[in-house]
């Protein structure tokens, strides 16, 4: 009972202190701040990760190169392996 009212007291301050803030709307960004990519940007490293897995480089080897060349994922993180593999087959899936 004494851990509830706790965080019963909680919510009503951290309710007060957000009391005359302005809500958030959705601004076209992640949650990172980071803008969502656009379909043209999207399609064209698709093509450019594709022709990489084709000439035989590894998801890893491309996600390496990518976060050396600072180039940051769709929701603002690091790539690796897997979220290059997921990109390319979601965005094949997307566009088909």
């Amino acid at each position: 009972m004494l851990h509830d009212t706790f965080l019963l007291r909680q919510l009503s301050e951290l309710a007060d202190a957000l009391k005359g803030q302005p809500t958030r709307r959705w601004s076209g960004t992640t949650r990172h701040g980071y803008q969502r990519w656009s379909d043209e940007k999207r399609q064209r490293l698709l093509r450019d990760l594709t022709a990489r897995r084709t000439a035989g480089e590894s998801f890893g080897c491309i996600a390496q190169a990518l976060n050396e060349l600072g180039m940051r994922g769709e929701h603002g993180g690091r790539w690796y392996a897997a979220s290059v593999r997921d990109f390319i087959l979601r965005t094949q899936m997307e566009i088909r």
